[in-house]
């Protein structure tokens, strides 16, 4: 072999070592999880998981963070790991678990969840990881009851016969990547709200893919299957329109005989319908956004373009109205309540946003016109 080809040979095998330096090097300290380990991994242990999508900036600045975090916390004497999921591959599971911006950060643990929402830096991470840890130190003493949110109950193997046994639930069996399922989620949400306070009615759902043997022995084979139970057993199964308004007749129609609902004998009179658009104010903003999708008009009374945009507006509202779409047509006055429009960079009026439960999903920026803004608005709902 000549000089000349000792030499080649020499800096591509000194290539090559460089490239799989770099590739060791670059590699992260945090678990990477899928769509198939991530129900099985986080009903076994505690995890704190980011959300990600490998193009976002935000997602690029905090790795090494995240990473620094999950040198400290996964070892083996340690009960929680430190995670993340790319939700450009596994959407099914970022869908499931209500992620609509990149990065979110979520403890999760079986039913248990919680949104991390304070500042990216190693030490505020950790202080919420030792919370987590510290919480579910105290749960475990507790007898093991279904997390509750919003009169949702998340059934799992170990809460499921407890729950069910001594009640009237009416149960949704379903799996993260049915398309069925996700479009009857905000009407299943909703449907659990309405009954929150009841007294009498539950409602629960169970994640198929995590307990499926769970399913199995309930006879679910398709989803998502809607059962209706008394004192432990199945009394009827739900086949009919998947409406809220049906819903509630089906429950209402089918609840114990002497637990019939308590009705209001004064001569009140009933509470005024909502109006077409709901006006927020710095007060209402945040609770009424919690519960499925929202578009908002952000504007300033003097704004030329927002008095045009007004009466379309109102028309806007009024044709979801009618036409009973799941989701709600909202403004708010910036000259009024700044805060609130500075805290979603609100720079210029009319500014018009859809949020889903709380969160920005995009920005509106197309023609102003009605038949755009309600093709809009039915495109982006579930």
């Amino acid at each position: 072999m000549s000089a000349v080809e000792i030499a080649t040979m020499s800096l591509f095998v000194a290539a090559i070592f460089l490239a799989v330096t770099v590739s060791c090097s670059s590699s992260s300290l945090s678990d990477e999880l899928t769509s198939e380990t991530f129900p099985q991994l986080t009903i076994k242990s505690p995890h704190f998981v980011k959300f990600y999508a490998p193009w976002c900036g935000h997602c690029q600045n905090l790795s090494p963070v995240w990473d620094s975090l999950a040198e400290r916390y996964n070892k083996e004497e340690a009960n929680i790991r430190i995670a993340k999921i790319d939700c450009t591959q596994h959407t099914s599971v970022c869908s499931e678990q209500g992620v609509s911006s990149y990065p979110t950060l979520k403890f999760v643990h079986g039913s248990a969840e919680k949104h991390y929402q304070g500042n990216r830096d190693l030490e505020s991470l950790a202080a919420f990881v030792e919370e987590m840890l510290d919480y579910g130190s105290k749960q475990e003493e507790r007898t093991l009851q279904p997390e509750v949110i919003d009169g949702l109950a998340k059934l799992t193997a170990e809460t499921f016969k407890a729950s069910v046994s001594r009640r009237y639930y009416f149960i949704k069996f379903y799996a993260p990547w049915c398309g069925h399922c996700q479009r009857l989620a905000p009407t299943w949400n909703k449907l659990a709200a309405h009954f929150q306070d009841d007294g009498v009615v539950n409602i629960g759902k169970v994640d198929c893919t995590i307990d499926k043997d769970l399913c199995a022995e309930n006879n679910v084979g398709g989803y998502p299957t809607l059962f209706l139970y008394q004192d432990g057993k199945v009394i009827q199964r739900y086949t009919g329109g998947r409406s809220l308004e049906e819903l509630i007749t089906f429950v209402n129609d089918n609840r114990p005989a002497d637990e019939e609902p308590e009705t209001d004998s004064t001569d009140e009179e009933p509470p005024s319908p909502l109006p077409p658009v709901v006006d927020l104010t710095s007060e209402t903003f945040t609770t009424t956004m919690q519960d499925g999708l929202t578009f908002v008009k952000f504007f300033a009374p003097w704004c030329g373009h927002c008095k045009r945009l007004a009466p379309v507006w109102e028309q806007l509202g009024q044709t979801v109205k009618d036409r009973q779409l799941a989701i709600r047509i909202a403004k708010l006055d910036c000259t009024a309540h700044s805060t609130i429009c500075e805290e979603h960079h609100v720079h210029g009026y009319p500014t018009l946003v859809l949020f889903s439960n709380g969160v920005k999903v995009k920005e509106y920026k197309s023609s102003r016109v009605l038949e755009d803004l309600v093709q809009f608005v039915t495109d982006n709902i579930e």
